[in-house]
């Protein structure tokens, strides 16, 4: 999905908080709906202060409102080491 990285490279450049690596990306789409599955490094920090890193997996929840994608839920959860 077009939001999907539009919302990685937002990321990326620094118009967040957080920053994903992706990796593994799985869409999938259902009428006014698209889920993304995905993995990667995560990185959130506030200001210098570093608050989580790590190897993440998410779903993000997208629903199609006007013509355009919106984000309506999203889940985030570390990968344990071994």
């Amino acid at each position: 999905m077009k939001i999907q990285h539009e919302w990685a490279e937002a990321h990326v450049k620094g118009d967040s908080l957080y920053t994903r690596r992706l990796n593994h990306l799985q869409v999938r789409l259902y009428d006014d709906t698209g889920i993304v599955v995905g993995e990667g490094i995560i990185k959130a920090h506030k200001g210098k202060q570093d608050l989580l890193g790590g190897k993440f997996v998410w779903t993000d929840t997208f629903a199609k409102e006007g013509g355009q994608w919106k984000v309506v839920a999203l889940q985030i959860t570390p990968v344990l080491e071994k």
